[in-house]
């Protein structure tokens, strides 16, 4: 790893959601952002010095559904091991939270999938299914 890197158990504040989000090219819904930050199960940030360089959520209910959600490292700081920590730093959460069995799920873009897979995350013959509000 080419950075000093340290994980921290927070929640990211609205400004470094919104950063990072827009750092990658996520635009969102950031009216709600703060609730949704709020309603996190768990959430970690990394820092960089005195900068927050990515940042992670698990959602879910907590007991048979964790969702790692929000999982963003700055472009300028991805493909060195930053990553990797924040995974550990998650899975770290979920060994001592999730119950077994308790299903963890993800949804990744092709270039993050060999991240995922070597934390045991596999494509499954399944296909993801989503849509988006409103509702009419």
């Amino acid at each position: 790893m080419a950075q000093p890197y340290q994980v921290i158990d927070r929640y990211p504040t609205y400004e470094e959601y919104v950063s990072l989000c827009k750092a990658v090219g996520w635009e969102l819904n950031f009216n709600v952002a703060e609730k949704a930050i709020r309603h996190s199960l768990y959430a970690a940030v990394m820092i960089d010095g005195e900068n927050v360089i990515g940042m992670a959520r698990i959602v879910g209910d907590g007991a048979m559904y964790f969702y790692i959600q929000d999982f963003v490292i700055h472009p300028d700081h991805q493909r060195n091991g930053a990553g990797k920590l924040l995974m550990e730093k998650l899975f770290s959460y979920l060994k001592e939270h999730a119950p077994s069995p308790a299903f963890i799920g993800l949804f990744s873009t092709e270039a993050g999938s060999g991240l995922y897979e070597q934390f045991g995350f596999q494509p499954r013959d399944l296909q993801g299914m989503f849509r988006l509000t409103p509702i009419d």
